[in-house]
């Protein structure tokens, strides 16, 4: 499996609740093919992002807040997989994700 590279922005990691998605995590798998997210809308924020072909970024990971809650969007089922947990920090990614939709 390849990684792919998290993003610090700073209108993401202004909200101290948004901050905690990427708490403790470096880089996470790049599972198969993962393809990329549009990341477009009122708030929405790209968290993780891969190499294309052309060496340019694209995001695989968005959030966004959506009415009164929250969404995650992965660009590839493989990274809910169970062997992309061990790769890099995507097991640690994916409690950060829950507790920030669940506003825990």
């Amino acid at each position: 499996m390849r990684y792919c590279v998290l993003l610090a922005s700073a209108a993401l990691l202004q909200a101290q609740s948004a901050a905690d998605i990427t708490a403790g995590v470096d880089e996470i798998a790049a599972p198969g093919v993962p393809g990329f997210v549009a990341v477009y809308g009122a708030g929405a924020e790209a968290v993780a992002v891969g190499a294309t072909a052309n060496a340019t970024r694209s995001a695989v990971l968005a959030v966004a807040p959506v009415g009164l809650g929250r969404v995650a969007a992965f660009s590839h089922d493989g990274y809910l997989a169970g062997a992309a947990f061990s790769i890099g920090q995507t097991q640690r990614l994916l409690l950060n994700l829950a507790r920030w939709t669940s506003r825990k």
